[in-house]
Order: C-alpha cells, then structure tokens, then sequence
C-alpha cells in the first residue's frame, strides 16, 4: 500500500475512490501545463522572432555605419593627403624663391665681375695700343732724327762725336719711355 511520502507532494490519495478525482485534476493541471507550454514555446517562437529581427537591423545598422565610417576614412584620407601635397607644394616653393634669391645675387655679383673685367680690358687694350703705336712710331722717329742729324752735322769730327752722344741720349731717353709704359702696366697687373 502507497505510503504517506507517496502522497506528499500531490495530497492526493491513490485510492480507487480518489483516483477519479485525482484524474480530474490532473487533467487540469495537464491542460495548464499544456497551455503553460503553448504560451511559453509562443513567447519563445515571438522571443527569437524579436531577436531574429533585432539581429537583421543591427547587422544592417552597423553595415551602413560602416559604410559611413568608410566614408569619413576616404574623406579624411583624401584631406590628408592634399594637406601633405599642400605642405610639399610650400615647401618646394620656399625652396626655389631662395634659389632665386641666390641666384639673383649670383647674377648681381657676376656682373659686377664682368663690369670690372670690362673696363680693366678695355684699360689694358688702350695701353697696349699706346705702347704699339708708339712702337710702330719708334722706328719712323728714329730714321727721322737720324736723318737730321746727318743732314745738319758738320764734317767735322769733334761735332759727330757729340751729335753720337745726342742721338745716344736720345734713345735712351725713348728707351726709358717705353720701360716706363710697360713696366705701369706690369704695375697695374700687380696692384689687381
């Protein structure tokens, strides 16, 4: 026989006269576990539903903000990489206005120069051309003098001798002339 620990949980005695009573109620507590279940699975089935549903809107939402996000990163790559451009532009910039300002100075300083080199030629060839002309004059003088002097000398020994020594004087005389004209030059080359 069903022992009172049998019936503890249940208080419903096995009896044959309880167990049609004790049928009816578990038809009832049948039929509320089973709507119980009907209700739980249904919440269960809405539950995953939402959470299907909540799955697909955040996967969309972070797709599209990671499109935007993609977006921004080109944008700001895009911004960066003109600012660099930018940045070497003004930099390559500044780099050749000092080269024109050096070479402009270069240019100023070499012409400079070359005024300089300009009027010491032309100073040096307007010596030259005195010291040639009076070169090429030189040998016309000589004769001519030379010829007047043996023209205008008498006979007479004593004279020639002396007229020899004026001619001798004379030359020398041109002849420190001509060192003179050629050693100012050679003074001019030294001072430079």
């Amino acid at each position: 026989m069903a022992s009172e620990s049998d019936f503890f949980l249940t208080h419903i005695n096995v009896n044959a006269e309880f167990q049609q009573h004790a049928d009816e109620l578990m038809s009832n507590a049948r039929k509320e576990h089973k709507k119980i279940n009907d209700v739980v699975s249904s919440f269960k089935s809405k539950v995953d539903k939402m959470i299907d549903k909540q799955r697909i809107e955040y996967i969309q939402a972070y797709e599209s903000h990671m499109q935007d996000v993609q977006r921004e990163l080109h944008t700001l790559r895009d911004k960066v990489n003109e600012m660099a451009n930018n940045h070497t532009k003004n930099e390559r910039t500044e780099k050749l206005k000092a080269e024109i300002i050096q070479f402009k100075s270069d240019a100023l300083q070499l012409e400079t120069d070359s005024d300089y080199l300009r009027t010491h030629m032309a100073k040096t060839v307007h010596k030259i051309y005195t010291v040639v002309c009076e070169l090429a004059v030189l040998p016309q003088t000589y004769e001519v003098l030379a010829a007047a002097l043996t023209e205008v000398a008498p006979k007479d020994t004593e004279t020639t001798e002396v007229n020899a020594d004026e001619e001798d004087e004379f030359l020398a005389y041109h002849h420190s002339i001509l060192n003179w004209n050629v050693g100012d030059s050679q003074n001019d080359n030294e001072v430079e």
